[in-house]
């Protein structure tokens, strides 16, 4: 393993897995994580009706002509979807099989957790949900490689608190 700045340094085209890049920088705001259960995620949704609530989640927290970018993960048990701006980052990862879904939130803006929760249950009909709060994470890369990585490893860690049946000996 090599630093990035070492890895410059020698001249040598290092893959990219093997190289460390030093500290996360982190974002300070107010982080939300709602993961939500016996939702309308068990029908199918689409892409395109998962883009469009976040982008409306977006657009009422930075406003709606507030630069963005999108990006969507798919998966053999479902998909993810980003939204990220200047202030604020929304993030839902569905799972059709467990009729779950993990909403991550997080604005420099102030965010009332009753608001995220009011529209999540309208528009995907949620049965219950349970919710973290945070006051950093981790910023979100912006190179679109590192960004699908990122999502796809909070994926993952987003299913194993939805299906404790991953947690079993």
């Amino acid at each position: 393993m090599a630093t990035e700045t070492q890895a410059r340094a020698s001249g040598i085209e290092w893959p990219s897995h093997l190289i460390r890049f030093g500290m996360d920088s982190l974002d300070y705001g107010r982080r939300f994580i709602v993961d939500a259960f016996r939702s309308k995620a068990a029908v199918p949704v689409s892409h395109a009706e998962v883009e469009s609530y976040l982008l409306d989640l977006h657009g009422n927290l930075e406003g709606e002509r507030a630069p963005h970018e999108s990006v969507l993960l798919d998966d053999d048990d479902g998909f993810s979807a980003a939204v990220l701006g200047a202030e604020a980052n929304a993030v839902l990862h569905l799972f059709p099989a467990l009729s779950t879904m993990s909403l991550q939130v997080f604005s420099r803006r102030d965010v009332l957790l009753s608001d995220l929760t009011r529209r999540l249950t309208r528009h995907f009909e949620v049965g219950r949900f349970e919710s973290h709060l945070g006051n950093a994470t981790k910023a979100l890369p912006r190179e679109r490689a590192r960004l699908q990585r990122v999502l796809a490893g909070d994926r993952s860690y987003a299913r194993i608190r939805v299906d404790d049946r991953l947690l079993a000996p």
